[in-house]
């Protein structure tokens, strides 16, 4: 009897956590898409405006990434410049 109870209270806690799903859409066909700067036929600079991040995109034995400082992409990549909108612009870059 003890199995039973247990097998039902399981069935009663998943119908409970499958009423209460709640779904989320959103619009992303207007918000800005991500840029990809390429540095060479393998290696790019990836800028996200939506979460205001750069990756620098490693695709040597697989594929890596890591962190960039936006701010320093944005002084020292022109390409990068205009698509990193959310840093004030700074002096540029000594030669």
């Amino acid at each position: 009897m003890p199995k039973r109870r247990y097998v039902l209270a399981l069935a009663a806690l998943a119908l409970a956590c499958r009423s209460h799903q709640q779904y989320v859409s959103a619009d992303v066909a207007s918000q800005p898409r991500l840029v990809s700067i390429g540095l060479d036929g393998f290696n790019s600079y990836l800028i996200d405006p939506r979460t205001e991040t750069c990756l620098l995109m490693i695709r040597a034995n697989g594929a890596f990434a890591t962190p960039v400082s936006c701010a320093l992409l944005k002084r020292n990549v022109p390409e990068a410049a205009a698509h990193i909108t959310w840093v004030a612009d700074a002096a540029p870059a000594a030669p």
